[in-house]
């Protein structure tokens, strides 16, 4: 690094702290979409705000979702900074990003969403390899290479903005949306009948959503009758709140996948083993003139399994699959904490967060963790110990404490309010959460003890060794 650049940054403009040079890897996470175009985002005074802002939560957020990115900061053209450091120095923030404004505050979207941390990992090695090779001296050349290996901010813009799952999702790579832009026969990939599989049944969720939603209105559950209302009531009318909550996303996401399909988005060979939100997982030529598509790259929700899975871990697969793609790969394979329990805490934080502010939702997704060790303490503890029909039995029973504890959890996102949603679990008299501390518990109790789980016999103070190594003794107590 050049000391008239180390001098540059050094100064205090203003800049928080993670943008200096301890801050590397931001640098690393960040400067592939930097370097190449400084110029432009001068005209982007808002980004540089987002990302520069102190309260934005970037200085503890990037670092632990890019980890393990290299430290060195890149060589980021001079003027650049010098425009960071205005616009940090100029502290013209938007209103809604007042510190006092609580409300609006909270409706303020993310500065940085999944598609921007997914295309910094993707492009982190390919540009500190292209650092590798060009010599320090080489500027010119550094330029022009970077330049072919990174993309535009037009095209950068045109992937975080793209109308094919802007509101409702998917989520899915940039390496898949340029595969979309770079496919010449689109016309040939079949649409019409896989999006009217993919229809068939919204027309049932859709009816379904408006008569219960109807049926069992939401704002019932703050009023004063429903609080009056016995246990068994309560948990019923949870699990019809959860149904109609469901059906909403069932027709949503339904509806997004088919758009994608429409536009022959995420269609790739089936020997390719697409995965969703990852794409292909192997590099498989087409095995004939005319090769089967499938659309799972794009595929969000999976009805059937959300419903019918049998454990809590399995039903948050199934549910807004392309993002569980993003939380495993950039959340938990790099959170900054080892266990996985922990680790699921941590992805579970993040998500919350990506949600939004409201306190509902850090209530309900850091209850999944603990919901998770029940399952795990009675999957070694008892299931393991059963027959085949005594796993049959049991995974029904986990079934439907799978889905009462979703019915429970489910409250935190509708009511959103810390008082409300606690309310509401006083209610239930947060039965879920003592249940998952006794179903630990009892899997705890029941696991058989290994040999060296076990404590040695306490011997005699005369014999320090064990009876057996005694033979005389032991003839004479014989």
């Amino acid at each position: 690094m050049h000391e008239t650049d180390r001098e540059a940054i050094s100064e205090n403009r203003g800049l928080p702290h993670w943008i200096l040079p301890g801050g590397g890897h931001l640098w690393s996470a960040l400067g592939p979409l930097f370097a190449l175009h400084p110029g432009h985002l001068g005209y982007h005074p808002v980004l540089y705000q987002a990302l520069l802002h102190p309260d934005s939560g970037m200085d503890v957020l990037l670092p632990a979702l890019l980890p393990n990115v290299e430290p060195t900061p890149p060589r980021i053209p001079l003027p650049l900074r010098q425009r960071c450091a205005a616009a940090a120095d100029a502290q013209e923030w938007p209103t809604e990003w007042n510190r006092g404004d609580r409300r609006r505050w909270r409706e303020w979207p993310s500065p940085v969403g999944p598609e921007m941390v997914s295309l910094a990992a993707e492009l982190n090695p390919l540009y500190m390899e292209a650092l590798r090779k060009v010599p320090e001296s080489q500027a010119v050349v550094e330029k022009h290479l970077l330049s072919e290996v990174m993309p535009r901010l037009r095209d950068v813009v045109s992937y975080s903005y793209c109308y094919l799952g802007i509101m409702t999702g998917p989520f899915y790579r940039y390496k898949i949306y340029q595969d979309w832009l770079q496919e010449g026969s689109l016309q040939s990939i079949p649409s019409l009948a896989p999006m009217v599989k993919c229809l068939r049944l919204v027309p049932l969720y859709g009816v379904a959503f408006l008569l219960l939603s109807g049926v069992f209105p939401l704002e019932y559950t703050r009023t004063a009758a429903f609080a009056r209302a016995g246990f068994p009531y309560r948990l019923a009318y949870t699990a019809a709140i959860f149904l109609v909550f469901r059906l909403r996303f069932y027709v949503a996401w339904t509806l997004a996948e088919a758009s994608c399909m429409a536009a022959g988005f995420g269609a790739y060979p089936v020997e390719a083993q697409s995965r969703p939100g990852n794409g292909p997982t192997i590099q498989a030529q087409p095995s004939s003139d005319a090769p089967e598509y499938d659309y799972v790259t794009i595929q969000n929700i999976d009805p059937y399994n959300t419903d019918f899975c049998a454990s809590v871990k399995d039903g948050m697969k199934y549910w807004n699959m392309t993002v569980q793609w993003w939380l495993a790969n950039y959340i938990y394979r790099r959170a900054p904490l080892q266990g996985r329990l922990l680790r699921i805490g941590w992805t579970m934080l993040v998500s919350a967060f990506w949600h939004g502010l409201h306190p509902g939702y850090y209530l309900s997704f850091l209850t999944i963790p603990l919901c998770v060790a029940a399952e795990g303490s009675m999957e070694k503890g008892v299931r393991s110990r059963l027959g085949a029909w005594g796993r049959w039995g049991y995974d029904w029973l986990q079934w439907f404490w799978k889905m009462r504890a979703y019915d429970y959890m489910c409250a935190g996102f509708v009511l959103l309010n810390l008082p409300d949603t606690l309310t509401y679990w006083r209610g239930l008299y947060f039965y879920q959460h003592l249940l998952a501390l006794a179903l630990i518990g009892l899997g705890y109790l029941c696991t058989p003890r290994t040999p060296s789980q076990t404590r040695p016999p306490i011997h005699s103070c005369d014999h320090p060794l064990p009876p057996s190594q005694h033979p005389a003794e032991d003839q004479q107590g014989r």
